[in-house]
C-alpha cells in the first residue's frame, strides 16, 4: 500500500479522516489489481455472516436488522427529501426488485425444463 496523500505526523487523526483514509486506500487497491475484484463483497459476506452470529447468540438485540433498516430508511427519506437522492428512487428501487424477481423465476423456470 503505498503512502499517498499522508498527513503530517504531527496533525492528529480523526478517527472518520482515518476510516476514510483507508477507504479510499482499498479502493486505490482494488482498481490496481493488489485485491481482488470481489474484496467487498467478500468481507461484506464475512461481516454478514458474523452479526447473524451475534444476532442468534444474544450478542446484538434480535431487532437489530430491524433497527438498522430504519435508520438507514429514515436516511434515504431525507436525501429525496433534501434532492440528494431523486424523487422517482423508491419506484426506480422497486422496479429493479421487480426485474431481478422476475429474472429469477424465469432461470428458475429454465432450470426446470432441463
Amino acid at each position: 500500500m503505498a503512502k499517498q496523500n499522508m498527513p503530517d505526523k504531527d496533525k492528529d487523526l480523526t478517527v472518520r479522516e482515518a476510516g476514510r483514509m483507508g477507504g479510499e486506500a482499498t479502493r486505490r487497491e482494488v482498481e490496481t489489481g493488489e485485491l481482488p475484484k470481489n474484496f467487498y463483497e467478500r468481507i461484506g459476506k464475512k461481516g454478514g455472516e458474523t452479526t447473524s452470529k451475534e444476532v442468534e447468540s444474544g450478542e446484538l438485540p434480535r431487532d437489530f436488522y430491524e433497527r438498522i433498516g430504519h435508520k438507514g430508511g429514515e436516511k434515504v427519506k431525507k436525501e429525496v427529501a433534501s434532492g440528494d437522492l431523486p424523487k422517482n428512487f423508491y419506484s426506480d428501487i422497486g422496479h429493479k426488485g421487480g426485474q431481478k424477481v422476475k429474472d429469477l423465476i424465469e432461470k428458475g423456470k429454465e432450470g426446470d425444463a432441463t
